[in-house]
């Protein structure tokens, strides 16, 4: 479990990191562009499903399509991983070869639907953990449930955005705000829980009744 830990810990530290790493190519980027580059970065960060054309679109879906189909192959993989390293292991499973491919096909498609559509937040991570809601930890089930999901989450949060805001927001931007909309509130009460029930509570409390023997 404290090994679990320390891996989900170290790729949220490595996705800060890079994260901090790109955004400041970025911006160096946007400094030595002209203007007419300026305004095409500005644009490409807000995100915008309008600006691809059929052939990137084919080149999308074929992509997207191979990745589907290489993920439900290895669903079985999958949910042996989820019960554990070891299990997984123990069931013939090469679990880090695993990892290392299906987090390289995952980017590689991330990547390419970036590059023609900008960047569009927070769709990627509502929809897996809405359709676990409604389908559990079945990956058979999980994987294509999270791809139509997602799907129809982008396409709702641009139909919000084309129908309803075009007067106060930017097309672009309205996109990504609207698929975090539902999103926001459930992370921050799960953080409000996690602080509330977290160990170290116990030990600062338990600390302070040492502290303070008149309190005990």
């Amino acid at each position: 479990m404290a090994e679990k830990h320390d891996t989900v810990r170290g790729l949220v530290l490595a996705g800060v990191a890079l994260s901090s790493l790109f955004s400041g190519g970025s911006t160096l980027l946007q400094y030595f562009a002209d203007d007419t580059q300026l305004g095409a970065v500005v644009f490409w960060t807000f995100g915008d499903l309008g600006s691809t054309n059929w052939s990137e679109l084919a080149m999308l879906l074929a992509v997207d399509v191979a990745a589907l189909i290489y993920f439900l192959l290895k669903r079985w993989d999958y949910n042996a991983i989820h019960s554990g390293s070891d299990t997984a292991a123990s069931l013939g499973v090469n679990v880090k070869a695993v990892t290392l491919v299906s987090m390289t096909v995952c980017t590689v498609a991330s990547a390419l639907a970036v590059s023609f559509v900008g960047i569009i937040s927070f769709i990627g991570l509502v929809a897996p953990h809405a359709m676990r809601r409604f389908v559990g930890d079945d990956y058979r089930w999980l994987l294509p449930c999270s791809a139509a999901g997602g799907a129809l989450l982008l396409i709702l949060a641009d139909h919000d955005t084309a129908g309803g805001r075009d007067n106060q927001l930017p097309r672009r931007a309205g996109v990504p705000l609207s698929a975090a909309e539902g999103r926001l509130p459930q992370c921050l009460r799960r953080a409000t829980c996690a602080l509330a029930t977290h160990p170290r509570e116990k030990y600062w409390t338990a600390s302070a009744s040492s502290a303070n023997p008149a309190t005990s």
